[in-house]
């Protein structure tokens, strides 16, 4: 975007003046109704006054146009350039599965090896050093993305075992609250609590019972 600073009557104006200046000389506002607009505004008045300056004339507006309003034109190209970059990677990256960090790299990437054709061999080290930051950072995305994939994945996982073993701990109580030997063993007051919980253990699970004694 431009920077530069306007010193003339016009590039002294509020910059919601000459936004709306620029967008109707774009529309085809003629010259003579620009002016008098123009001169019409507060503002305008104001700066005028400041600047102990006559109103604005046809040649400050010839000026305007090829300055202040030719590099508004450039700034909306390159306003319009960036949007249809942004657009295009966006949806590239919805068809990739939303990785629009990577897209960006690609695009990023595409550019710097384009300019690599016409570079000297002092931009040529610099642009390097700039793709192989771009890869390094396109590579922490995939990295950031493959980790939230597992997370996401062990996550989903985590939450099945749990509902399984839910179910089945379920299961479990209602089979053995039906056995006598089992009833028998949890209210045998002779037994202490670790006792009942080792008898209890190999009747449920056999073999599979495993003691920490």
């Amino acid at each position: 975007m431009n920077t530069r600073c306007y010193r003339s009557k016009i590039g002294r104006l509020p910059f919601a003046i000459r936004n709306e200046l620029n967008e109707r000389i774009r529309d085809g506002a003629q010259g003579a109704e620009l002016i008098d607009w123009l001169n019409g505004q507060k503002e305008t008045k104001r700066i005028l006054r400041e600047m102990k300056s006559g109103p604005v004339n046809a040649q400050n507006l010839t000026d305007w146009r090829s300055s202040g309003y030719k590099d508004w034109l450039d700034d909306q190209k390159d306003a319009d350039r960036i949007r249809r970059l942004a657009e295009v990677s966006q949806t590239i990256a919805s068809a990739a599965g939303g990785n629009a960090a990577g897209v960006a790299c690609n695009i990023a990437t595409a550019k710097i090896m384009d300019a690599l054709e016409a570079a000297d061999d002092e931009m040529i080290a610099d642009l390097a050093k700039a793709l192989v930051h771009l890869r390094s950072s396109e590579n922490a995305a995939q990295k950031v993305a493959l980790a939230e994939e597992k997370n996401a994945i062990a996550k989903e996982q985590l939450e099945l075992s749990r509902a399984k073993f839910e179910r089945d701990t379920t299961r479990l109580f209602i089979k053995w609250a039906q056995s006598k030997d089992a009833l028998a063993l949890a209210t045998d007051k002779r037994l202490g609590s670790d006792e009942k919980t080792e008898r209890l253990g190999r009747l449920m699970f056999g073999d599979l019972w495993e003691s920490d004694k």
